[in-house]
């Protein structure tokens, strides 16, 4: 399994990552799971994912910082930012954001399962 079919989710809300962590999973991709932003950025600093999913609100380095430094260091990797807050000014500052797609919690299965497959290139898991 390539970088481009693994997943860095960054989470610190432990039944979310869990979820996401299941759905890549299910889609046949490898997803490696970190609670803060910095220790996503440590991993970046050594590793190559093809999707960077992060929440907005972390403690530490925010999903912002994790968004920038992914952009700077791994130009093509894809990057989906997550965040159950979506005010005025959050949808504001989300502009200034490198990503390639910011989704609201709370989000479907489905409509996620989705992005991840669009986003990594994977072909649909076949029915029973």
């Amino acid at each position: 399994m390539g970088e481009t079919s693994r997943v860095l989710i960054v989470e610190d809300d432990p039944s979310v990552q869990e979820v996401l962590a299941e759905i890549c999973g299910c889609l046949g991709a490898e997803a490696i799971c970190v609670r803060d932003g910095q220790q996503a950025i440590d991993l970046l600093e050594k590793e190559e994912f093809g999707l960077v999913m992060t929440d907005l609100h972390l403690p530490g380095r925010t999903g912002d910082h994790v968004a920038r430094f992914t952009r700077a260091r791994h130009p093509r990797t894809k990057i989906m930012l997550l965040s159950a807050t979506w005010n005025d000014d959050e949808r504001v500052k989300a502009l200034s954001i490198p990503c390639d797609l910011l989704v609201p919690k709370p989000f479907t299965v489905e409509h996620v399962s989705e992005l991840i497959r669009g986003f990594l290139g994977l072909a649909p898991v076949p029915g029973p």
